[in-house]
């Protein structure tokens, strides 16, 4: 049986670890709005962005389109840190993926 300390420390190595996964992604999608509001919104006279603002402006957008999932019977089986991973591991393919679309698009602009 774990004692009180183990499970003490395997607590914050799992809160540090999700502290550095969340600071990864915000990057992340910081980087890519910062890139697609430099080829897109500036050329009609908007002024640009730093990586910055564009956390913030991500930061605020995913505050206001937040949407509260109802977990089905099948995800519920799972448990949350599959889930949790999963969320993650989609997000970072959904800002992969409108980077990757968007440097596209600019190419042909």
């Amino acid at each position: 049986m774990a004692n009180a300390g183990d499970k003490l420390t395997k607590f914050l190595f799992g809160a540090a670890g999700v502290g550095i996964v969340l600071v990864l992604v915000t990057l992340l999608r910081a980087v890519v709005l910062r890139d697609l509001w430099t080829w897109f919104v500036e050329p009609l006279g908007v002024p640009g962005i730093g990586v910055a603002h564009a956390a913030g402006i991500s930061t605020i957008l995913g505050f206001l389109t937040y949407q509260v999932h109802q977990q089905t019977d099948e995800e519920k089986q799972r448990g949350g840190l599959f889930n949790g991973i999963y969320a993650t591991v989609m997000g970072v393919m959904m800002a992969l993926a409108s980077w990757g679309i968007g440097a596209a698009a600019h190419s042909y602009m």
